[in-house]
């Protein structure tokens, strides 16, 4: 017991953490050098570093496009686990024999969302160029938000809850794919600052901390791996 409250209280150490270096980032890229962007637009922040490397790396339409598509792949994690949540519910005639973890998932999908549109309302930075004459917010990368919080999540659900599940090994490889390739793709495309996919990744991995602090309230209660 006393072992899984100090990973408990670990958790939620490193997720605190998480967050304050989430904030400390998205102020420094909101505050710190910023000057005007030369191909029009937007001021940046980090202008010196973001300028610098999106001059070594210009705009590369094939990582684009398969980056764009690459990146809505992972919301299929979400959808398997919505579908097997109404399956259950479908199967016991009960919302309550639901597994209690695709509730805390649920929420969790929410949560992300929200952090997503409340970006897309600060309008941090824009991106280094304008996409179809229109300059989009670009602070922090959704693509990178999205693929890093449901493939890491999808991966941390299987391992806790779904170990002896068919599908978690094939999934949980799918998972690292994209949580890897599309940061780095979005990366590399040019349609992105440097510091947007580094913020994504932060903001990622410490919304995927919190769940993981969240989900010691159902492991013990939870069914077992199945």
């Amino acid at each position: 017991m006393n072992k899984i409250k100090q990973s408990k209280s670990t958790a939620l150490f490193a997720s605190i953490l998480l967050l304050i270096s989430s904030l400390i980032f998205t102020l420094a890229v909101a505050f710190l050098d910023v000057k005007e962007n030369p191909n029009g637009g937007h001021n940046i922040g980090l202008s010196a570093i973001n300028l610098a490397f999106n001059k070594s790396f210009s705009y590369n339409e094939t990582l684009h496009t398969i980056s764009e598509y690459a990146g809505y792949i992972p919301v299929l994690f979400a959808a398997f686990f919505a579908i097997m949540g109404a399956g259950q519910a479908l199967k016991y005639k009960s919302l309550k024999r639901v597994d209690s973890v695709l509730y805390f998932l649920a929420a969790y999908y929410v949560v992300v969302g929200f952090v997503y549109l409340i970006f897309e309302k600060m309008n941090i930075n824009v991106r280094p160029l304008p996409l179809e004459g229109e300059w989009e917010a670009s602070y922090p990368s959704s693509h990178t938000l999205f693929s890093i919080t449901l493939s890491a999540s999808a991966i941390l659900v299987n391992n806790l809850f779904y170990a002896k599940a068919k599908w978690r090994k094939p999934m949980n490889i799918l998972a690292i794919l994209f949580m890897i390739a599309v940061p780095i793709m979005r990366l590399f495309s040019g349609v992105h600052w440097l510091s947007d996919i580094v913020g994504g990744v932060i903001i990622s991995v410490t919304l995927v901390s919190f769940l993981n602090y969240a989900l010691f309230f159902v492991r013990s209660s939870s069914k077992k791996a199945k």
